[in-house]
């Protein structure tokens, strides 16, 4: 069952289309705002929480803060937009990417990759098996073996502990929330 169906209704009075045209436009302003200034806000939001109302920055270290001064600043822009700034620039944590051509290295790569599929595969002929007592638990499958615990270091020391040298194993946790799930940002959806 989900949580927060979404309903979508047509609207059709002029009313609540002129104001959802508004809120997009309040939006978009302080969106591009943010946009031909982001080089000036980039150093200090770093780290912090930024929401933007009335084409003004509003920065601080939870959202509730950023947002209540925006609120207090701007009380009727509805179209205020929030984001957290990360800490890192993508040069603090380079990628590397180099051609490996050395057969053993190949063979341990394509070795380990098919210890992940077995695991995988017994993973997926065993669901059955591990539900309900997986729901709310980290799993971790090792040797074609489930190893369930509250968390995942847990987890993991355990599957370690019974396969020490399987490198194909992963961990995901199994939520409590069953059904089709939707990922996708928030978003008001105006109705009549």
């Amino acid at each position: 069952m989900i949580d927060s169906p979404i309903i979508m209704e047509e609207v059709t009075d002029p009313a609540v289309i002129a104001r959802a045209r508004a809120q997009y436009e309040r939006a978009k302003r302080n969106s591009d705002w943010l946009q031909a200034h982001w080089p000036d806000l980039l150093p200090q939001a770093r780290g912090n929480h930024l929401v933007v109302a009335g084409q003004e920055a509003f920065i601080a270290d939870t959202p509730e803060e950023a947002w209540a001064m925006a609120r207090a600043a701007h009380p009727g822009d509805d179209g205020a937009l929030c984001k957290y700034v990360i800490t890192k620039r993508m040069s603090e944590n380079p990628v590397t990417m180099e051609l490996v051509d050395d057969p053993a290295v190949i063979a341990r790569a394509r070795a380990q990759d098919e210890r992940f599929k077995r695991n995988s595969d017994w993973l997926q002929a065993h669901w059955a098996d591990l539900l309900p007592q997986a729901l709310g638990k980290h799993l971790v499958v090792a040797g074609q073996e489930a190893f369930l615990a509250d968390t995942s270091v847990e987890a993991w020391a355990m599957a370690k502990a019974a396969h020490p040298v399987d490198d194909g194993s992963f961990c995901q946790y199994v939520t409590t929330k069953l059904g089709p799930r939707i990922y996708s940002p928030r978003v008001r959806v105006v109705g009549a």
